[in-house]
């Protein structure tokens, strides 16, 4: 995605690199008054986040990811100690969402952007068929050995929800490492604002993609937004939005036009930004509970194409 926020007060003095990294721009920037030192902590950072897309990418064949959709479910695939940590986070957060984040919906990703290609919307056998193929419960973890075996043929595994946060995390803790105290990270629908001083970031309004809805004050913390109108599936001529439910099968639908979730963690507000989208409104605060450092904003189509905000 693009970024869904702007900066404001910046100062001087900063020095900032962009790459494209995990099927998205990556911006960093950060206060330092050494230039090389900047610089190294600036590579540093960038390489750790392409090493987690050598890790996670399902577009990468050699990628761990690619190697466990390709042939675990013939036999136990041995994966790195880190992804299969990210493994185990994963189920939990899938329990804690009830479904909502689901890092085993690889399969409606593909089934979708195919129908896309095809000018041709998913008829409900094709649905059914990969949603039977779809849940963590899927997942034989052997924490010993540190394999991972796919119970269920089709099953395919997809950390698009949760892959870039947690990159983003990681390059925080590559720049403190470096004696960076000031910096901002940012993959686009996620950013970590790192430093002493609060600064405000713009919230683009859903409706109105040319204005903030809202600007929100991040300090040590990060922010994701989830929404459905910068991407998007054309099919027939109709636009559907690209976040799925992993429990319907299909684009989620409803009043609900975007979702930020302010975190202590990237991956956490990741994951968060897109289930409450999922979710929706009546059920987000309840899988928000869980959940106590977090903060959400959601926006909801009101009367007359106006916006509704609910915070919690």
């Amino acid at each position: 995605m693009f970024s869904s926020f702007s900066t404001e007060n910046k100062t001087g003095g900063i020095l900032r690199r962009a790459r494209y990294l995990m099927g998205c721009l990556v911006q960093m920037d950060v206060s330092c008054e050494d230039g090389q030192k900047g610089d190294e902590a600036l590579e540093a950072a960038f390489t750790e986040i392409k090493r987690i897309e050598q890790q996670l990418s399902r577009f990468l064949p050699e990628s761990e990811v690619s190697q466990m959709n390709a042939h675990a479910v013939e036999k136990p695939v041995r994966v790195s100690s880190e992804v299969f940590v990210l493994i185990q986070k994963a189920i939990i957060f899938s329990e804690l969402t009830r479904g909502a984040f689901d890092v085993t919906s690889g399969g409606l990703t593909k089934m979708w952007q195919n129908a896309a290609k095809e000018g041709k919307i998913p008829d409900k056998e094709e649905i059914r068929c990969v949603l039977e193929a779809t849940g963590s419960r899927f997942l034989q973890l052997d924490a010993f050995k540190e394999t991972v075996t796919f119970t269920r043929p089709g099953l395919s595994m997809d950390f698009g929800a949760m892959g870039k946060g947690y990159a983003v995390d990681r390059a925080v803790q590559i720049l403190k490492g470096h004696g960076i105290n000031e910096a901002l990270v940012t993959t686009g629908s996620t950013l970590y604002c790192l430093g002493d001083g609060s600064k405000s970031f713009g919230i683009v309004h859903p409706l109105k993609t040319d204005q903030f809805m809202t600007a929100v004050p991040v300090q040590n913390q990060a922010l994701s937004t989830s929404a459905a109108y910068e991407r998007f599936l054309r099919i027939n001529g109709k636009k559907y939005g690209h976040i799925l439910n992993p429990r319907t099968g299909i684009p989620v639908q409803g009043p609900l036009r975007s979702v930020s979730i302010l975190s202590d963690s990237a991956m956490e507000s990741d994951v968060l930004s897109t289930a409450c989208y999922v979710l929706g409104p009546s059920k987000a605060a309840a899988v928000l509970a869980f959940f106590p450092q977090a903060r959400a904003l959601l926006a909801l189509n009101h009367f007359w194409n106006k916006l509704r905000i609910q915070a919690f």
